[in-house]
């Protein structure tokens, strides 16, 4: 039991940080995003 444990929280952290990279970038881009509508 403890190694599915072990397996699932290392599955669940392999996500969460899948997750925040992809909402990190969704950021980055709506930020050059705006950038961009400022020069223009």
């Amino acid at each position: 039991m403890r190694k599915l444990s072990r397996q699932a929280q290392a599955q669940l952290s392999i996500s969460t940080g899948i997750a925040y990279e992809a909402i990190s970038n969704i950021r980055t881009t709506r930020a050059f995003g705006a950038e961009t509508k400022e020069h223009e």
